[in-house]
């Protein structure tokens, strides 16, 4: 997933991501790092419920959001949400 992100292919690290999850694994991380690639791939709705995942799984997933101002999509997706 990284190297696409990196590359700048959102929506096939989006998609690659979305693998990952089927089962619903219980790994915030990965849940969060899929709703960015989501985010910027102009998915927003996945996006928004793959952010909450995140945060159901774990609370601090909230930190990610309140402290990462530089990344893009983070600010994008805390202005999505009211979560």
């Amino acid at each position: 997933m990284r190297p696409l992100y990196e590359a700048g292919d959102y929506r096939e690290a989006a998609d690659r991501g979305r693998e990952r999850l089927a089962g619903d694994p219980p790994y915030a991380d990965l849940f969060y790092n899929v709703a960015c690639c989501e985010s910027l791939a102009g998915q927003k709705d996945r996006a928004i419920a793959h952010l909450r995942r995140a945060i159901e799984l774990s609370e601090r997933t909230r930190s990610f959001l309140e402290g990462d101002r530089s990344e893009e999509h983070t600010s994008e997706l805390q202005s999505l949400t009211n979560l």
